[in-house]
């Protein structure tokens, strides 16, 4: 027993170690990130906007725990009415994501793919499109199929139907992680516990914002706490709950094979346990149903001519290769270096020697480092990386512009600044197993998520959705932490009655003298010196294939286009030229009643990058526009090359369905000119307004902490013990 004890005192001790390092990692991130962060005029330095998020992450744990405290001092009806505002919050969150961004598109990469597939099975003369790169990535099949079966079922024939399609159910399985999420925390802690955990909720705003991206990461989002609801449910005595849970875990593995994570962590806490017998049943149960369904999904893709081919298909060496690289993430170099080999021996065999060459020619410095980048992409990273699956969109509003778009510093550092607070409760938590070394759900959580940290970091690439799978889990170990924490400070006030109200209230009174400094020290930045913004109505910035766009003295170019707000410059990208040739470029509006010529040469341009032409007068949002490139004189030999997306590897996808590329008036399908419209717009970042009333919020929660801490004896009597 003592030796048990001993061993998830080591374990706690470990995690401890990660937590720390991932609070301390993202806490002081805008020290190590350097150039690589863009924070514009919110801060005059990386350190200043270190101590801003430090600043914000103070008050927002203040603040969170104040929502707890307050809930535990409320009476049991207004609990309840509280849960339903929470839930309406939501909601709306919802609601507002769904109308304001439905413009948003798939990605070109993954799940651009898996739509463009699904869209095309549902197209009898489109059943011949290209499947290669489900013939790379198989492991994407299982999410073709449910694609599909959505489209099928729901038969919408316009794309932007079946993306609200898509949004909805993402949104719907959102809704069940939260549900059940908040299951298990009312089975732990109670009622008012449960309340809170909505909170958490909703200040985690990647989350919701990454319902609109339909990928494997978001659809098996809700996997693993209705996988922990059904486990618990079945050590209440519910057999059947064992059952269902060894079925959805397969299935769930089918989908997202990193799934299967879950298990080791369920058979270590079993043997701890000393219940062999449990071990052995759900690893044969859940191993069994998953090769059944594994073949069946195999068979079920065959049918539709989606066959498998050894000759493409990336090896499992590929991932852990990729996750040695400079960066531990997807690059061009290693997929090449895989996909040149013809038989799968040979991939294994060149992905394990690269694996190998670079464990040995790296130094233990040089690992460290490269596991502590990995841990940053992955766990430091509280955005998780939602802005880079988002960006291709129809409609630039401005509110897309401050919450996706170029102008997102600010709601970035509010995100950060919730993760630190998170991260902050999830160090308690592993502290509280630290200190008590009792097996009970949240040593279950803590392995789950160690064997998460570890793989992502040691093993496999690191990218930073690859957080969103045990995010749920990761949240529900923070309502521990919470709860251990105000356990700790009625301790405090207990031993220090006397001194505790003044304490509180000297620390409200230090949190506001500092925000209000902060707040004047940054007040002519960002409320009132101008920069530069960019309010795009079209940002086609995408280049693919090896065909271009040819400008030449018998050819042109245009490029047709709906622009949904008023621009004043056009950017074109340029592969290669050829002479000394003379261009123009002239854009007209479709009813004739706007236009404007531009002369260049090909030395105004500049090779693989966007070029910009600005114009004299604006041209009108809510209109459409041709744009057209030709050759003016009589250079015979010259010639300009633009940039074009076109078909690359992978199938010809139309990513801008606004307008289309013509070459001498013949329409070139699904095919656009690499370009952008956009208005330079010299403005401050923020107004007076909006910038009071962010600060005015802040205020709000620092005076809920010394109103909610001034005597909190009350709330003594609803705190809910340690589950232990």
């Amino acid at each position: 027993m003592a030796g048990k004890r001993r061993l998830i005192q080591l374990f706690s001790g470990a995690f401890v170690l990660f937590g720390g390092v991932f609070l301390l990692m993202s806490s002081a991130g805008p020290l190590f990130l350097g150039t690589y962060l863009n924070y514009g005029n919110l801060a005059y330095s990386a350190l200043d906007l270190t101590w801003i998020l430090l600043l914000l992450t103070v008050v927002f744990i203040l603040f969170l725990l104040s929502m707890h405290r307050l809930l535990c001092a409320c009476h049991e009806k207004t609990v309840y009415r509280l849960r339903f505002l929470l839930v309406a919050v939501i909601g709306v969150y919802e609601l507002f994501l769904l109308i304001v961004f439905s413009g948003v598109q798939p990605p070109e990469i993954d799940g651009g793919h898996v739509f463009m597939k699904a869209y095309h099975l549902l197209e009898t003369n489109r059943n011949d499109a290209s499947t290669i790169y489900f013939q790379i990535y198989p492991n994407n099949l299982p999410l073709l199929l449910i694609r599909y079966g959505l489209y099928h079922i729901f038969p919408f024939q316009s794309v932007d139907a079946l993306l609200f399609l898509d949004h909805l159910l993402c949104m719907t399985v959102l809704n069940c992680a939260i549900f059940f999420s908040a299951k298990i925390v009312k089975m732990v802690f109670g009622l008012r516990m449960s309340v809170f955990f909505f909170v958490l909720i909703a200040t985690c705003f990647p989350l919701f914002f990454y319902s609109l991206y339909f990928y494997s990461d978001t659809l098996m989002i809700m996997m693993p706490p209705l996988l922990i609801y059904l486990w618990m449910r079945y050590e209440q005595g519910n057999k059947h709950y064992g059952v269902l849970f060894c079925l959805l875990l397969a299935a769930g593995c089918v989908i997202r094979q990193n799934l299967i994570l879950f298990l080791p962590a369920l058979i270590i806490y079993l043997l701890l346990q000393k219940r062999m017998k449990q071990v052995l049943i759900l690893s044969v149960v859940t191993l069994g149903a998953l090769l059944i369904m594994q073949n069946s999904v195999v068979q079920l893709a065959e049918g539709m001519h989606l066959k498998s081919n050894d000759r493409v298909k990336m090896p499992t060496t590929h991932w852990i290769m990729l996750g040695l690289s400079e960066q531990g993430r997807y690059n061009y170099k290693d997929f090449q270096r895989t996909f040149n080999k013809e038989t799968q021996e040979e991939k294994r065999k060149v992905t394990t020697d690269e694996i190998k060459k670079r464990l040995h020619e790296k130094s233990i410095g040089a690992l460290v480092s490269l596991w502590f980048v990995k841990a940053f992409r992955v766990y430091a990273d509280g955005s998780m990386g939602y802005y880079w699956y988002l960006g291709n969109t129809s409609t630039h509003s401005l509110m897309y512009d401050y919450l996706i778009g170029g102008q997102r510093a600010l709601f970035l550092l509010i995100i950060q600044a919730f993760h630190c607070a998170n991260l902050f409760f999830l160090l308690c938590s592993a502290l509280r197993s630290y200190r008590k070394k009792q097996i009970d759900t949240d040593l279950l959580l803590q392995i789950m998520l160690f064997g998460n940290f570890v793989f992502y970091i040691f093993v496999w690439e690191a990218e930073p959705r690859y957080a969103l799978l045990f995010f749920f889990p990761f949240l529900i170990m923070n309502c521990y932490g919470v709860s251990r924490l105000q356990q700790w400070l009625s301790e405090k006030r207990q031993m220090h009655r006397s001194l505790w109200p003044i304490t509180s209230q000297r620390a409200a009174h230090l949190l506001v003298i500092l925000l209000l400094a902060v707040t004047v020290f940054h007040f002519r930045a960002i409320t009132q010196e101008s920069d530069v913004q960019y309010r795009y109505a079209i940002n086609q910035n995408q280049r693919k294939g090896s065909l271009q766009a040819r400008v030449s003295l018998n050819q042109n170019v245009s490029q047709t286009f709906y622009a949904d707000r008023s621009f004043d410059h056009i950017s074109l990208g340029m592969s290669r030229s050829k002479g000394e040739g003379t261009y123009q470029v002239t854009l007209r509006s479709r009813s004739g009643d706007e236009g404007q010529t531009k002369r260049f040469t090909k030395h105004d341009l500049k090779r693989g990058t966007l070029s910009d032409f600005n114009f004299v007068r604006p041209f009108r949002g809510k209109k459409k526009y041709v744009l057209t490139v030709s050759m003016i004189g009589n250079q015979q030999q010259s010639y300009l090359d633009l940039a074009i997306h076109g078909k690359g590897l992978f199938e010809q996808r139309d990513l801008y369905r606004g307008g289309s590329l013509r070459v001498n008036g013949r329409m070139l399908e699904g095919k656009d000119l690499q370009f952008r419209a956009y208005l330079r717009d010299t403005r401050p970042y923020l107004s007076t307004t909006s910038y009071f009333a962010f600060v005015s919020i802040l205020l709000l929660m620092i005076i809920l902490f010394a109103d909610v801490y001034r005597d909190p004896a009350e709330v003594l009597r609803h705190m809910p013990p340690d589950p232990a």
